[in-house]
């Protein structure tokens, strides 16, 4: 089974499997519901995807530290300018427009199609 058909699967199910472990009690509180099985197969799954998404982070860092577009003073990727904030990433108001602080987003660097190594 391919990595991402794996990791699919995985993150598919974790909702399933927490709504199979965690009940609404009274008062709205939440009740979890001792199935240790469905806890085990829970925190698997959380440990696989929790491994590839260090491996996305390793594999970043490593091509952050020899790409052309990187500025290693302030941490942005000189290349990748977004027209919006995204408040899931850590950004730095360029002109306009937002440059990545890929230093602290070294997952950007390891899905990039624009990566390329300095000359």
């Amino acid at each position: 089974m391919g990595i991402s058909v794996h990791v699919h699967k995985k993150i598919k199910t974790v909702p399933k499997f927490i709504n199979s472990i965690v009940g609404i009690g009274s008062r709205n509180s939440l009740v979890i519901h001792q199935d240790s099985t469905s806890l085990k197969e829970l925190s698997e799954a959380v440990e696989d995807i929790a491994g590839v998404l260090m491996n996305i982070v390793v594999i970043g860092k490593e091509k952050r530290k020899i790409c052309r577009h990187f500025e290693p003073v302030k941490g942005v990727c000189n290349f990748l300018n977004l027209d919006n904030n995204i408040p899931t990433l850590t950004t730095i108001p360029d002109g306009g427009r937002f440059k990545i602080l890929v230093s602290s987003h070294p997952e950007i660097c390891a899905v990039c199609p624009y990566w390329s190594t300095r000359s």
